[in-house]
């Protein structure tokens, strides 16, 4: 799961229920410090939000496979 902004309110909130679902969090956040954070918090895959290259960064992290919230709810309604 692809949180942005992850140590905002809302970040850490979704945070906390991706971890009790059992996801693996991919988590992009602005500053150093804020990153430092993640990591300290235990999320393995954290990248910077103001570039681009998360995104090249997450597909090299899941070899591609990356689903989309509109590919899950189509999966789910099949």
């Amino acid at each position: 799961m692809l949180i942005h902004s992850a140590t905002g309110g809302v970040g850490l909130a979704a945070l906390q229920v991706a971890r009790r679902n059992g996801a693996e969090v991919f988590a992009t956040a602005g500053t150093k410090a804020k990153r430092d954070m993640l990591r300290t918090l235990g999320v393995k895959h954290v990248m910077d939000s103001r570039s681009l290259r998360f995104a090249d960064q997450i597909m090299e992290l899941t070899g591609g496979r990356v689903w989309t919230w509109y590919s899950i709810r189509w999966l789910v309604r099949r």
